[in-house]
């Protein structure tokens, strides 16, 4: 059973509880039409219609606030076991995903312009946005990973085994919605010429945002049990480290040595012994 040093632990639990609150949060202000209905809608009632000059940028706040919890989270998961080298590997892949996210998240937004951007604009803002849902994923696959070897260095074998089973399940997940995703844009860009599959998929771009979250919402929900599993770990390690600590090992009782008998046959065997006549 590993010992995790209890000086580690604060920077464990105040960056678990970063990705508790980060990752559901960045699922709805990241996915397009998620929230940005409801911004759209507190400008249209309160503003009465007025854009400000600045309102981009406070349209801009909720994405950075969350992928910067993401961001925070990573960083801090890296004070902990700064001797582990497998350990600090996996958490410089995840910083940097999560820096492109950070990176790209301004694009989310720039591509929802509809006026004044050229058509080269709106091509490489659109191409921005597909490179964030891909280091977005891949992101989320790599935190699978990450969460299964975080489960090596916490002494609770009942997370070890969940996570080992929800880490090789969540990629199939991810991968398999990646997979449809790549479908959909591949048959939109080919512009097919049936009238019902063209209703189709523009019902499907209507609805892309919320459809996205209830594809992905599996694989976010399975994760988020995990983090909150090894945060319950090591809380209990903080607070009730008795319940950690080997038992000391039982003395084994000395046998005594039995006398063997220098007679050890039976009656039964002399009476079936040949007469010696």
């Amino acid at each position: 059973m590993p010992t995790v040093p209890y000086t580690d632990l604060r920077p464990l639990l105040r960056g678990l509880n970063a990705l508790l609150v980060g990752l559901p949060l960045a699922v709805l202000v990241c996915v397009p039409g998620a929230v940005g209905d409801w911004i759209r809608l507190f400008i249209i009632v309160v503003l009465d219609g007025s854009v400000l000059p600045g309102m981009w940028l406070l349209a801009l706040l909720p994405t950075l606030g969350a992928i910067g919890l993401l961001v925070y989270a990573v960083w801090q998961l890296g004070r902990f076991r700064p001797d582990s080298s497998e350990w600090q590997v996996d958490l410089h892949h995840s910083r940097l995903f999560a820096l492109i996210c950070l990176g790209l998240v301004p694009f989310l937004q720039w591509a929802g312009a509809e006026t004044g951007v050229p058509p080269v604009g709106a091509f490489v803002f659109r191409l921005n946005v597909l490179l964030f849902i891909l280091a977005a994923f891949v992101f989320l696959l790599h935190l699978n990973l990450l969460l299964r070897t975080l489960a090596t260095l916490l002494p609770n074998e009942v997370l070890r085994a969940d996570t080992r089973i929800f880490a090789k399940l969540n990629p199939l997940l991810l991968l398999l919605v990646l997979g449809l995703m790549t479908v959909y844009l591949v048959v939109a860009a080919l512009e097919p010429a049936g009238e019902r599959l063209q209703r189709v998929l523009e019902a499907i771009h209507v609805q892309s945002g919320r459809l996205l979250i209830l594809l992905v919402l599996p694989s976010v929900a399975t994760t988020l049990s995990m983090i909150w599993k090894s945060r319950q770990t090591a809380l209990r390690i903080l607070f009730e480290p008795e319940a950690f600590r080997e038992p000391p090992p039982t003395p084994v009782a000395e046998t005594e040595e039995v006398s063997q008998p220098s007679d050890t046959s039976y009656p039964a065997d002399a009476a079936r012994s040949p007469d010696r006549e």
